[in-house]
């Protein structure tokens, strides 16, 4: 691989080359034809910190996609406010291709709650695809005193959450359970990335709304229990776990469970701005499902504990069009689920 920091042989300049305005310009397209220009670089904005979850396979992709084609993906990781900051970064920048994004399952949330006023809409990204279902679970420690769903609805006091944000689905999906069976659960935001499973090992709060792949050294906890499947995808190596969609109750019911599904399922996205170019879509597109075909590519995913069932971008645009349909039941349904979280 060339060290593009110096040019070398073939691409030297010639001493008797004019430096002109010509001259030049026939000289870097000549560098150009020849292949001697540094690859182009486009920059993937992660809404999660470096080391965590998204920014992992980020990189990965990045790595595949250099080797694939040596066009080189700059990594910025933007983990701040939930990902609202990689989000509103991405909605402005171009749709050129020069600029995607790698937005987390809680991107869908945020979303929906700014669909009405904002600048931009869901149907106007460039949805390129997804990777990475999630296992959705609810799950206390042992110092909850709660073993049960019966333990849960009877419980007296509200059962505290560790939450991200208050547009992150480890906030809403609570307020959702709350909605459909009467629970008490309380989630308190404020707990980014490690310090969730921080806060519900040291028993700072009862437990949290998380995916299953992620809380290992929980499971290993004596006294945490998996109380809820959010979502339909079953759960490797556990006991059967009772569903929210087995229970629920209510005139919202289909319409949240509806919503759960679709952002569990649809996983970490890959986007362009809003307003793509017809073009740049269709290149990225096929980009990414090159690199997730990739067998050395889905081999360290699978290393890495990665999941890779994939999702193209018409299924989640239209996945999106219909959670987005203002004449639909999922925005009035979410709305009435955070104006009575709000008001608890």
């Amino acid at each position: 691989m060339r060290d593009w920091g110096v040019l070398t042989l073939p691409c030297i300049l010639s001493p008797s080359a004019k430096a002109d305005r010509r001259a030049v310009l026939g000289l870097f397209t000549g560098l150009a034809l020849a292949g001697c220009m540094p690859p182009r670089e486009t920059h993937l904005i992660v809404g999660s910190s470096a080391g965590g979850g998204n920014d992992d396979l980020a990189r990965l992709f990045a790595k595949t996609l250099l080797r694939q084609t040596s066009e080189r993906l700059t990594v910025e990781n933007e983990g701040k406010a939930g990902g609202k900051l990689a989000l509103d970064h991405l909605a402005a920048s171009p749709g050129d291709g020069t600029t995607l994004g790698l937005l987390a399952p809680s991107f869908l949330y945020r979303m929906l709650q700014k669909e009405v006023g904002a600048s931009w809409s869901l149907s106007s990204f460039g949805w390129i695809g997804g990777v990475s279902a999630e296992r959705r679970v609810l799950m206390v420690n042992a110092g909850s005193g709660i073993r049960t769903l019966d333990d849960l609805r009877n419980r007296k006091t509200p059962v505290t959450l560790a939450a991200s944000s208050v547009a992150s689905p480890n906030y809403i999906e609570p307020l959702i359970i709350n909605q459909l069976l009467g629970t008490r659960l309380k989630p308190v935001p404020g707990y980014s990335g490690g310090a969730r499973t921080l806060a519900v090992m040291s028993g700072e709060v009862d437990g949290m709304v998380t995916g299953f792949d992620s809380i290992g050294p929980l499971l290993e906890s004596p006294g945490s229990h998996l109380l809820l499947r959010l979502n339909s995808l079953e759960l490797p190596g556990q006991a059967p776990v009772p569903t929210l969609a087995s229970l629920a109750k209510g005139p919202d019911a289909a319409a949240l469970l509806d919503l759960i599904e679709t952002s569990a399922r649809i996983g970490q996205v890959f986007a362009l701005p809003p307003g793509p170019k017809t073009e740049a879509l269709a290149r990225w597109t096929q980009r990414f499902h090159a690199v997730i075909e990739d067998p050395d590519f889905r081999r360290e995913a699978s290393q890495r504990g990665m999941g890779l069932e994939a999702t193209t971008g018409r299924e989640i645009a239209t996945a999106l069009a219909r959670l987005s349909n203002p004449t639909g039941p999922t925005l009035k349904a979410l709305s009435r689920v955070m104006t009575k979280g709000r008001a608890g």
